[in-house]
C-alpha cells in the first residue's frame, strides 16, 4: 500500500490459536523470565512478517501469574521491502525501539526514518504503517499502553503515498502526524561509575519540559554494561520493571536468594518492591532496555 516507500503490505491474518505462555516462561522466587524465541508468533500479514508476544499481563494473569504492569511488549520482524498493513491503534499509544535495520514510519502526513538504537512513540489513533526499505530484516520492539487488544487495532484500506519530493523527517520533533522520535544519545545520562551507562529515553516525569504531553505513563531506559559492569542492589517501590536483553547477557540477583540470567531475546519481569541487582555476566558489552511502570523516578528507588 505504501509503494512510494518501496514497501508492500497485505491485510492482517487473524490468529485464532491459543497457547499457554508457559512456553518460554521460567519463574524463580517471584522473578519471571520470558524467551521470545519460544513464545507465540502471530502472522502480521501474508508475506511472513511476524510479531512475538514477549509480555502481555492479561495473558499471564489468566494463567495464574501475578503481574501489575499496564503495558504489553512484542517483538516484530519485517522482511525486506515489506511493511505492516495501514492501521490505527485506537485508545492505545505505541512505543517502538528498533534493534536491527531501519524502519520507515509512514503516516498520513509524513515518512519518518528510525534507525537501530532509535525509539519512537506513535500517538493513539494515528494512521500508520511501518516499512522495511532495507536489504536485511527489520526487527523492533513494540510496547503498547493500555495492553494490546486486537479490537483496538483498526485496519485501513490504504495510506497516502509519500511525495517523492518530500524529505524524510528524522529530526526527533513531534508534529501533527503524532510521531515522537529520539535516539539513545539524546536521553538523560546516568553514570554511577560501576561500568554501566544508562540513558532515560522516554519518561513523562523526568522529561516534562521536553515532552509536555507524553502519552504514556511508563518509562523506557537504555543501559550498556561493560563486562563485569553492574547495577547495585536496589528496590523500586510502587513500580514494576521489565528488563529486555538486546545484546549480550546479564544476571539478576536478589537478597532473597534468587538468581535469574537472561540472554539476547529474553526479558525478566521484576515485581514492585523486589530487591535486585544485575551485572554483565559475559565477556562483551551487554545492552538492556528497562521498562518501568509507572514511570521511574528517584523517589521510587531505595539503594541497598
Amino acid at each position: 500500500m505504501v509503494a512510494a516507500s518501496g514497501c508492500i503490505s497485505d491485510r492482517t491474518v487473524g490468529y485464532t490459536g491459543e497457547k499457554s505462555p508457559d512456553n518460554g516462561l521460567k519463574t524463580i522466587e517471584g522473578l519471571y523470565r520470558f524467551d521470545s524465541s519460544n513464545t507465540i508468533s502471530t502472522p502480521l500479514f501474508t508475506d511472513n512478517g511476524s510479531v512475538v508476544s514477549v509480555f502481555h499481563p492479561e495473558d499471564l494473569m489468566k494463567y495464574g501469574y501475578s503481574v501489575s504492569s499496564n503495558f504489553s511488549l512484542g517483538l516484530v520482524t519485517i522482511p525486506p521491502k515489506r511493511g505492516t498493513p495501514p492501521h490505527r491503534l485506537m485508545n492505545t499509544s505505541e512505543m517502538i525501539f528498533v534493534t536491527e535495520g531501519t524502519a520507515l514510519i509512514n503516516t498520513q502526513d509524513s515518512v519518518t526514518e528510525v534507525h537501530a538504537g532509535d525509539a519512537a512513540i506513535v500517538r493513539e489513533g494515528t494512521l500508520q504503517s511501518i516499512c522495511n526499505n532495507g536489504r536485511e530484516d527489520l526487527v523492533y520492539l513494540t510496547s503498547t499502553q493500555p495492553v494490546y487488544n486486537p479490537e483496538n487495532d483498526i485496519s485501513e484500506v490504504n495510506l497516502p503515498g509519500e511525495d517523492p519530493g518530500d524529505e524524510k523527517d528524522s529530526s526527533g520533533n513531534t508534529g501533527a502526524d503524532g510521531i515522537i522520535v529520539t535516539d539513545v544519545s539524546e536521553g538523560i545520562e546516568w553514570d554511577y561509575d560501576t561500568g554501566t551507562l544508562i540513558y532515560t529515553i522516554f519518561n513523562a516525569d523526568l522529561m516534562a519540559d521536553r515532552y509536555p504531553d507524553l502519552p504514556v505513563n511508563y518509562s523506557l531506559a537504555y543501559a550498556e554494561l561493560i563486562p563485569g559492569g553492574r547495577i547495585d542492589e536496589n528496590t523500586l517501590y510502587g513500580a514494576s520493571e521489565l528488563i529486555y536483553v538486546v545484546h549480550g547477557s546479564i544476571c539478576l540477583n536478589s537478597s532473597k536468594g534468587a538468581e535469574m540470567c537472561a540472554e539476547v531475546g529474553q526479558a525478566v519481569y521484576v515485581p514492585a518492591g523486589y530487591p535486585k541487582s544485575y551485572h554483565n555476566s559475559g565477556n562483551k558489552n551487554a545492552v538492556i532496555l528497562s521498562y518501568v511502570d509507572p514511570s521511574w523516578n528517584p523517589g521510587l528507588t531505595v539503594l541497598h
